[in-house]
């Protein structure tokens, strides 16, 4: 998910975030979890967390000007 800056947009971004908590709450209390290894989950939350952040950090780079470009109509031809 990521923000655009459409603030009509931002109640579903927001209700997809509450849902994804709930089902993050129910697999817990039914003792269901993800393992190491499956996606960007590591061994301990710290691990996973420091991944979380480089895909934030360095991977959305590209991701931000690309939707700025796209929000300010300078597209790039192909």
């Amino acid at each position: 998910m990521v923000c655009d800056g459409a603030k009509s947009s931002c109640a579903a971004k927001i209700a997809s975030a509450v849902d994804a908590a709930i089902m993050a709450y129910t697999l817990e209390s039914a003792n269901h979890c993800f393992q190491p290894g499956e996606g960007l989950v590591k061994e301990n939350v710290e691990d996973t967390i420091r991944n979380m952040g480089y895909v934030g950090r360095v991977g959305m780079k590209d991701t931000d000007v690309t939707i700025l470009n796209l929000m300010i109509d300078q597209q790039q031809a192909d």
